[in-house]
């Protein structure tokens, strides 16, 4: 019974927005009696969140060697999957339902949960393997990772494209101390400036050797009166 509805709400949903999607109309398509509809979801909340937790759940895809790459890709398919209006619209509403129903917030938590947990795996095996620094915290990179793209869908109304979804990674990384995070505006080497890596070469971050400003010659420092 569960498996029909919950395919006669996915048609609901793809044909006309989760504004339509209803117990009624999900009886509708299915034959199934109300009462033993509103059995399994209490109201129209309940259902919404089972469906959401179906349309949103990550797809199953293998790690590479490339954790940036693996962590755009995960960010890029939450991404697509909140952006669709329907998709969108389902889980604020559900995150409003949430606030009146304790059963929701754990349902939402689930949902959540269930993203969370393979880039958490993910994250835990770039640790284990020495490409992030040991100690790394893992829950608040996946919140800085994950956060940016529900508040863009939810509260922001757009839908992250996947530069930004590059730029986060990379920042977030960088952050977390991958040789491969902050690329973005950097040219090739992804490296700050040059000017600040060696400490000995005073304030204005060039060498001792420096030519000064173009076209100005080295200072010359040899007393007035020397031969």
């Amino acid at each position: 019974m569960e498996r029909r509805a919950l395919d006669a709400a996915a048609r609901v949903l793809a044909d006309h927005g989760h504004g339509a999607l209803t117990v009624d109309a999900v009886a509708a398509r299915t034959g199934i009696a109300k009462t033993t509809l509103y059995r399994r979801w209490p109201t129209r909340a309940h259902l919404l969140a089972t469906v959401a937790h179906a349309a949103l759940a990550p797809p199953s895809t293998g790690a590479t060697d490339d954790l940036a790459a693996d962590l755009r890709g995960a960010l890029g398919t939450l991404a697509t999957a909140l952006g669709r209006a329907s998709h969108a619209g389902l889980l604020a509403e559900v995150v409003a339902a949430s606030a009146h129903h304790p059963d929701l917030r754990a349902a939402l938590h689930a949902l959540g949960e269930v993203r969370r947990a393979a880039t958490r795996d993910r994250l835990a095996r770039a640790v284990a393997d020495g490409r992030l620094a040991p100690g790394t915290d893992v829950e608040l990179v996946l919140d800085q990772l994950l956060g940016p793209v529900y508040l863009h869908v939810l509260v922001v109304g757009d839908t992250p494209t996947p530069d930004y979804v590059r730029r986060l990674v990379d920042a977030v990384l960088a952050g977390a101390g991958h040789p491969g995070g902050a690329r973005s505006g950097r040219g090739g080497s992804g490296r700050g400036d040059v000017g600040h890596e060696d400490s000995g070469r005073g304030s204005s971050g060039r060498g001792l050797h420096s030519d000064g400003p173009a076209g100005t010659p080295p200072a010359d420092t040899t007393s007035e009166g020397s031969p």
